[in-house]
């Protein structure tokens, strides 16, 4: 016998907030600029060392490359794959002269159908996508030492363009069918719905060569974007049970990350990113937010190449409740975070920047308990394309 616990939901009836969530796509629709042999890229390369102290280490690399191509102004294909690797080692735990060393490997295919089309003066989008997600992890016993994920999504969608070859894109997507391996269960019908804002980019326009879309992008008076947000609602409507309480497996979260940079003068860019977000899943409710000021140079070293030392710093914060131990726990910590880069301009507005760094972290509040230091160094390199906008 268990006491049942229910907990406040942020949204107790999905169908209410959909209406909005139309509205808010159909007032963001304008032209699209979306045409026949558009190709639409994204993707990167990340690795990444922790170390924190002498008990702890991890090492992770993933690559996740994905384009497409417009067969004319209203048809497109869009797929691409992501692998990433996790290895974690942890000494003396959990009791003295123990070792644990722990690997995650993670594969996934995607592909996406896109059909543009006309409502009144303005385009939208309809999407249909379908991926498939496999998880290996040799040490864990049999069936969790491998197992994989078919979804299937539907979305509707629209598209602002701040020049030829970067969108603000809204997206809302609903996953109606999603089969687990591991459980061995099918769903039909079932969430989450998802409505996501970001930016993405599209080779429409090649532009000039890298050395003049240098001068015009990292002039004074420019921007750089970046960033996305969004909201989740996993629509179930089941139980689970925690701690002998049985709790409703029903999550909620809603995001924003955006990314705003500006040149001050040519070829000095300042700038702030910043992360908010909330998430609810009637066990746990953490609210977090980050601030994170940086600021780059670009030094001419050939033609079209840029050298940038960059310098960001990093505040940490989250606040989380436990409700069914009704305690609240607070995250904090510091990072700051010296790099240096390679950026090259591939096309209108669209630079490709390789950036090594190294992530001073101090943790705030930290666990005695725990085998994560209060301080760690992050050594980090990254792959992947930014977005530019011009002063002129």
């Amino acid at each position: 016998m268990y006491t049942r616990y229910t907990g406040i939901r942020t949204i107790s009836d999905m169908k209410k907030a959909l209406p909005v969530l139309i509205y808010c796509l159909l007032a963001f629709s304008l032209l699209g600029q979306v045409e026949s042999g558009t190709i639409p890229i994204s993707g990167g390369i990340a690795v990444q060392k922790t170390y924190s102290g002498e008990n702890y280490e991890s090492n992770f690399w993933g690559i996740a490359p994905s384009a497409g191509y417009f067969f004319n102004d209203y048809i497109g294909l869009i797929g691409g794959f992501s692998y990433s690797h996790t290895a974690l080692k942890l000494q003396n735990f959990p009791t003295e002269g123990e070792k644990i060393e722990q690997s995650t490997g993670r594969f996934a295919v995607f592909l996406g159908l896109r059909s543009y089309f006309p409502i009144r003066k303005n385009r939208m989008f309809a999407q249909l996508d379908v991926s498939n997600t496999t998880i290996s992890q040799p040490e864990f016993p049999d069936p969790l030492d491998r197992y994989s994920t078919f979804t299937s999504k539907i979305g509707v969608g629209a598209n602002a363009w701040f020049n030829n070859n970067i969108a603000l894109e809204a997206n809302l997507k609903y996953t109606f069918f999603k089969s687990n391996t591991l459980e061995d269960q099918s769903y039909f019908g079932k969430g989450p719905i998802e409505f996501i804002v970001d930016i993405r980019p599209y080779l429409i326009e090649r532009g000039d060569p890298p050395s003049n879309l240098a001068d015009e992008f990292l002039d004074v008076g420019g921007f750089q974007v970046g960033g996305s947000a969004g909201f989740r609602h996993s629509l179930n409507d089941n139980d689970r049970e925690i701690n002998g309480v049985a709790v409703e497996n029903d999550q909620v979260s809603i995001y924003a990350s955006p990314v705003v940079g500006y040149f001050p003068a040519e070829n000095w860019l300042t700038g702030l990113a910043g992360t908010l977000s909330y998430a609810d899943d009637n066990a746990n409710s953490p609210i977090t937010y980050a601030l994170s000021p940086y600021t780059r140079y670009y030094i001419r070293v050939a033609d079209g190449l840029q050298l940038v030392p960059n310098f960001s710093f990093v505040y940490f914060y989250q606040l989380s409740r436990d409700k069914i131990r009704d305690q609240t726990n607070i995250s904090r910590r510091v990072e700051f975070i010296p790099g240096i880069g390679l950026n090259i301009f591939i096309a209108e507005g669209l630079g490709l920047f390789a950036n090594g760094s190294m992530s001073f972290v101090n943790r705030i509040d930290s666990d005695p308990a725990s085998f994560v230091g209060n301080r760690s160094n992050v050594l980090q390199f990254r792959l992947g394309l930014e977005y530019y906008i011009s002063a002129y």
